[in-house]
């Protein structure tokens, strides 16, 4: 089982080989490669398995921007109609994507991030979406 924050599942979308760090990128890819439809993803709004190579996790497993990604956690709830501490099958997380995700709301919730002016999970959430 994956364990992963809430506002990851908008940016694995987008994820296109790139990050903060090579040891980074490859814990993405890693990640990135285990996720298939029935695969077990627990939401946290703390530290996941992607945070664990992020050059921007602090010692005490908060990140130096943690105000940022709380908004981030807290909006991508909200926007996926998911609750934390809960186990979903990543098929359930991606309907809900697909569901629920419109460019507002997207943009209401991720604006915030160093990535989004990239236009990588903007192209990733959004390629199928007329």
């Amino acid at each position: 089982m994956l364990i992963l924050r809430a506002h990851h599942i908008f940016c694995i979308q987008g994820y296109i080989g790139k990050g903060y760090s090579k040891d980074f990128v490859k814990n993405m890819d890693k990640v990135v490669n285990s996720l298939n439809p029935d695969a077990l993803v627990k939401i946290v709004t703390e530290a996941d398995d992607l945070c664990s190579k992020c050059p921007h996790m602090l010692k005490d497993h908060h990140c130096d921007s943690q105000a940022k990604i709380s908004f981030l956690d807290a909006s991508s709830l909200k926007t996926l109609t998911i609750k934390p501490n809960y186990i979903y099958k990543y098929r359930d997380l991606l309907d809900a994507l697909n569901k629920n995700l419109t460019f507002k709301n997207f943009r209401e919730t991720c604006a915030v991030c160093s990535w989004f002016s990239c236009g990588y999970c903007k192209n990733g959430l959004f390629k199928n979406k007329t």
